[in-house]
């Protein structure tokens, strides 16, 4: 089964109000990608874990699922790549939202370095990060670097068609910086 079908099927099942069964599927095919040797898979599915744990406020089952993502690209040498940054990202904003702000400002600084590689300097990703450090930085209290932040996020933004909510959302999260 191809990871497309894995998530389409978790989707459904979510969709339909089967949360634990849809959380267990997803538990069950990213054991089973690992047995196979499919760690890209797994990784995906450790992402989109890390998220349910992280919305369902079950900490330690949010890391857990983020770590294991980690391991598997340490393992498999894809430090450095796109997905790593997308895990890293997912595994900071769970640090941030149960309350490890520093710890996830370290983590951001690790996707900024594989973005500045990986990426070209106008990616629409980097707004993402930005507005997502500056939330962090706001956490521990940093409202100038957070202002820094929304507004280099803000800068990328005003260049790019079709993301007037996040403008909007950009503009107001700065005006709590000023």
């Amino acid at each position: 089964m191809d990871i497309e079908n894995i998530l389409h099927k978790y989707d459904e099942m979510a969709a339909s109000g089967q949360m634990q069964e849809a959380v267990e599927y997803l538990e069950n095919m990213a054991a089973e990608c690992v047995e196979e040797g499919k760690n890209t898979s797994a990784i995906t599915i450790f992402n989109e874990l890390e998220g349910f744990w992280r919305v369902a406020g079950e900490k330690e089952k949010s890391y857990a699922a983020a770590e294991a993502a980690l391991g598997l690209i340490s393992s498999g040498e894809m430090e450095g790549s796109i997905g790593h940054a997308t895990t890293l990202l997912n595994y900071a904003t769970a640090k941030t939202a149960f309350g490890e702000a520093k710890e996830a400002l370290e983590l951001y600084d690790q996707v900024e370095k594989i973005y500045d590689w990986q990426l070209p300097e106008d990616d629409y990703r980097y707004a993402g990060l930005y507005n997502n450090m500056a939330q962090s930085l706001l956490r521990v209290n940093d409202v100038k670097t957070a202002g820094e932040y929304f507004s280099k996020s803000l800068a990328l933004l005003e260049k790019m068609q079709n993301v007037q909510s996040e403008t909007a959302t950009c503009h107001s999260n700065l005006a709590i910086c000023l």
